[in-house]
């Protein structure tokens, strides 16, 4: 929060006046902003606001991340001109569905996604490329960890078909990273019904 004050103040809050407010007036300040010029305020990654590892805490925010929740709510309840964007790998369990639109994003459409691997100078030719895209259902993060692994790893030395053939599963560890912090925020419910689908 206290960045998005800096930058749609304009220069009327700074970091000096800013650090001696807490968070209910930093709301206040960005609430009288949203309410006299209408702006585009986007949340990337809302997803790591929340709870992991407990029982019946999914989509929920953890306890040292109170403050957002807060701050989000204010945002969503308080009349202003403005639009919120909040971007998340998860449902945020908190945020009310009579204010707020939750939109699914697939993953890029095949050409798109070999323009982004063509970005990475990698060695392989158009059907190596377009199955990779296929593999990773069009994904651009997972496709970009992946094509920085190929490109970087002495291993691969760039080359999508050996990389391809190496793998049978071409799950790499940034992505399994990724998917157990989604797990893990998971209720044990969830958890044991994932785990068992899983073995079939």
């Amino acid at each position: 929060m206290f960045n998005y004050l800096l930058t749609l103040s304009n220069g009327d809050i700074t970091a000096a006046v800013n650090a001696q407010n807490d968070c209910g007036k930093k709301t206040e300040n960005l609430l009288k902003i949203l309410r006299e010029k209408p702006c585009l305020l986007v949340f990337d990654c809302a997803d790591t606001l929340l709870k992991a590892g407990e029982a019946k805490a999914a989509d929920y925010f953890a306890d040292d991340c109170a403050e957002y929740a807060w701050l989000f709510k204010q945002l969503l309840e308080t009349e202003h001109q403005s639009k919120i964007i909040f971007t998340s790998r998860e449902s945020l369990g908190k945020l009310p569905s009579t204010v707020t639109r939750e939109i699914q994003l697939n993953g890029l459409d095949r050409d798109a996604a070999v323009a982004l691997l063509q970005f990475f100078n990698l060695t392989a030719n158009p059907e190596e490329l377009a199955e990779m895209c296929d593999r990773y259902s069009g994904h651009p993060k997972a496709l970009q960890l992946v094509a920085a692994l190929i490109r970087d790893d002495t291993e691969f030395q760039g080359n999508v078909g050996i990389f391809m053939h190496q793998r049978d599963w071409l799950l790499i560890r940034d992505i399994e990273r990724a998917i157990d912090e989604m797990i893990a925020r998971l209720s044990d419910g969830d958890q044991t019904c994932l785990s068992r689908i899983s073995v079939y």
